[in-house]
């Protein structure tokens, strides 16, 4: 979809409350290994949950959530992007929550997500860009390599999902 007939990325509106949980449990749901939150936890995150994400992104120019919509204006992903709090940590930032719709994955959307994302860090003067995910979201590690991030740390062991571990990598981007 992308490359033929690309997205429109837009912050998240409040409007885009119940698609952006939708999108988020059905994420969780099929793919628990490359979430750091349990589908238990999630499922007990209602639309008032969703409501304050959005709202808070709103009111700060430190924090910031996009959506990636079709030209019908379907909700096909999500991006978050914060950036740290404080004079010695305001030139990092940190991306988080990135999710495609199942249905519409290979096919650009996470990395429009992403170029956005970045784009948008730059013009917030953001020296460096990370990110943390799970070792079994591979797709998610190459895209991350492609657009130039680099692994800083892996930490063994660092989620339990059911009966298995999971390592947590971290992943920046420095401009």
């Amino acid at each position: 979809m992308a490359a033929n007939n690309p997205c429109v990325v837009r912050p998240l509106a409040a409007a885009d409350t119940v698609a952006f949980r939708d999108l988020r449990l059905n994420a969780i749901t099929l793919n628990p290994e490359c979430f750091c939150t349990a589908l238990s936890e999630a499922k007990l995150q209602d639309v008032h949950y969703y409501q304050a994400l959005i709202r808070q992104t709103d009111n700060s120019p430190h924090q910031l959530l996009f959506g990636a919509f079709s030209p019908e204006g379907k909700l096909l992903g999500v991006i978050g992007l914060e950036r740290m709090s404080g004079t010695l940590r305001a030139h990092r930032a940190r991306f988080w929550g990135l999710i495609t719709d199942t249905k519409y994955r290979r096919q650009g959307i996470a990395r429009q997500l992403c170029t956005h994302a970045i784009n948008q860090a730059r013009t917030m003067s953001v020296e460096k860009l990370s990110i943390e995910l799970t070792g079994e979201a591979v797709p998610a590690l190459h895209l991350y390599r492609s657009l130039g991030f680099r692994i800083e740390s892996v930490e063994p062991l660092a989620l339990k999902l059911d009966d298995r571990y999971l390592d947590e990598i971290r992943m920046a981007l420095c401009f």
